[in-house]
């Protein structure tokens, strides 16, 4: 099976860079580059991509992300970002939705080679183009609204207690799943990953935590 690969960013040493990578991957498929958002979306239009790796810091389309319009239009297209250390956390919230995996500039061989490869083994496996539409636009599920309530009136106390908000948030899936996410992604780039949610609210923090609620 032949793997088109869709690569945005803005920076030809970059492109050049990603190039090469695939070349020595030796991907059956064919590769294309866009050095802005406009012009990666012509591409999918024009071709059948089944990966596109994309900078987190790519110029939106009509004020929404590249990788959520993607994500609404192509869902079944496996989403790679690559991202800076200095990134902004409020980037780095924003694309976990519409994003599946990350690579962190400068792009290590090692590193690049593992992702790209499980991508296209999990393409592989998602050969049912309806299952990988449905799974792939999955963002976000309903929670229960009075977690919320109870969480927010926990927050507005003067002395609220994160013991509290972790026994909260443990009763709803939704936001613990969410918030052990972020807790295990490479922006926070922890050595091992965080399966207590105590504990994950704790490295966390307040404002993290109430950003994601």
């Amino acid at each position: 099976m032949k793997f088109n690969i869709l690569i945005i960013d803005e920076d030809l040493k970059v492109l050049k860079h990603i190039e090469e990578l695939l070349n020595k991957l030796k991907v059956d498929g064919e590769f294309i580059f866009a050095e802005n958002s406009e012009d990666a979306l012509i591409a999918m239009e024009q071709t059948k991509i089944n990966i596109v790796i994309s900078d987190i810091k790519m110029a939106q389309i009509n004020e929404e992300d590249i990788l959520e319009v993607i994500k609404n239009k192509y869902p079944a297209t496996i989403r790679i970002v690559l991202y800076d250390l200095d990134n902004k956390m409020q980037l780095m919230l924003k694309s976990i939705v519409s994003t599946h995996r990350y690579i962190a500039k400068p792009i290590e061989l090692e590193k690049f080679n593992t992702v790209l490869l499980e991508s296209i083994q999990l393409n592989t496996m998602l050969n049912n183009e309806n299952l990988s539409n449905i799974i792939n636009k999955i963002g976000k599920f309903p929670a229960l609204p009075q977690t919320y309530i109870d969480i927010e009136d926990e927050l507005t106390k003067e002395n609220f207690s994160l013991q509290k908000i972790s026994e909260i948030v443990h009763s709803d899936m939704i936001i613990t799943t969410r918030i052990l996410q972020v807790v295990n992604s490479p922006f926070i780039g922890l050595s091992q990953d965080i399966t207590d949610i105590g504990q994950a609210v704790s490295l966390l923090g307040v404002t993290m935590i109430k950003s994601l609620i």
